[in-house]
């Protein structure tokens, strides 16, 4: 088999980059589990007790 070593240095690009991508992730999260989220926390602090 043939092993190829393709890891470089992080570069500043990189992770610049990375940030950019990370807050595009969590823009487009958001929305879509917000209200989920939202949902599961009005549910148990309206009912605490209801193990």
């Amino acid at each position: 088999m043939f092993n190829k070593n393709y890891l470089s240095k992080p570069t500043k690009n990189a992770c610049l980059g990375s940030t950019l991508i990370g807050m595009a992730f969590g823009a487009g999260w958001t929305p879509c589990n917000g209200p989920i989220i939202g949902a599961i926390f009005a549910m148990s602090a309206s009912a605490p007790n209801d193990c």
